[in-house]
């Protein structure tokens, strides 16, 4: 495919320079360039007519929405959006600004870090690694994953991933949704509305729901107090 013209000025954050190299070559026609994080914006920045956003000083940020004219799109490496923006940001997706985001970027990590710290602390890692620390020789009693029950708050893509890794451990998996509507992985699947009398039967309790108005501080006392 031809392109005519030159294509639109980028800016990345400075987490992802190491990916110019190969942005240039895929896309010669682009013009790249990484921000600098830990100072003013550049003049150079502001022609620019995208964002791709990963880890980016706030100020900086929003000083670039408010100064780059021409900007038509800000994408970001993240599924999650609630951390975006303030009020410039808010206006800017007022007037036409491009928002899009990567919703299973980190399916398989999140759930690769759910698991490692259900063994962390089921298997006492924590108080072993602190005794090594010390030079000390201790006898702690640790928990059995096998057997146990995991409670999941979210059955898309992120709990499914959690769910069948710990399924492959001999953990029982149960979700919650909010109609109980069945999903892959999971041994049943109950309604939301029903989710305090399940907190007791959990060795271990997954919230991977996403962060809305709804959901903000879903996890209070009340919560807390009915687990084991």
């Amino acid at each position: 495919m031809t392109v005519a013209g030159p294509g639109p000025h980028v800016l990345l954050t400075p987490n992802l320079a190491g990916l110019l190299p190969q942005l240039r070559e895929r896309y010669p026609t682009c013009r790249f360039t990484a921000v600098a994080d830990d100072e003013p914006a550049r003049e150079e920045y502001l022609d620019a007519e995208v964002i791709l956003r990963s880890a980016m000083n706030e100020d900086l940020f929003d000083v670039l929405l408010s100064k780059c004219q021409g900007l038509r799109w800000v994408q970001i490496t993240a599924a999650g959006f609630d951390w975006v923006g303030g009020d410039t940001w808010h206006r800017r997706l007022d007037e036409g600004l491009i928002y899009t985001r990567s919703p299973n970027s980190y399916n398989v990590p999140i759930a690769e870090y759910v698991v490692g710290a259900v063994l962390l602390h089921a298997r006492a890692f924590p108080e072993y690694a602190a005794a090594q620390r010390d030079r000390e020789w201790i006898r702690v009693v640790a928990r059995d994953v096998i057997g146990s029950t995991m409670l999941v708050f979210g059955t898309g893509a992120i709990g499914r991933e959690v769910a069948w890794r710990a399924q492959a451990l001999g953990v029982t998996v149960i979700g919650v949704n909010r109609a109980g509507t069945p999903a892959e992985g999971f041994e049943r699947v109950e309604p939301f509305a029903g989710h305090l009398a399940l907190l007791p039967e959990a060795d271990s309790v997954v919230l991977a729901m996403p962060l809305t108005t709804e959901n903000r501080h879903f996890f209070d006392t009340d919560r807390f107090a009915a687990m084991k």
